[in-house]
């Protein structure tokens, strides 16, 4: 069972990383508009 909870932490944080990513080229995007 700890592992699958490590997992989903694992996901968890990858998952905010690829959202943080995302925001950064949004705002280059906009940047050169």
């Amino acid at each position: 069972m700890p592992d699958v909870l490590v997992l989903g932490e694992d996901e968890n944080i990858q998952l905010k990383v690829f959202e943080e990513l995302a925001i950064e080229l949004k705002e280059i995007f906009v940047a050169w508009g």
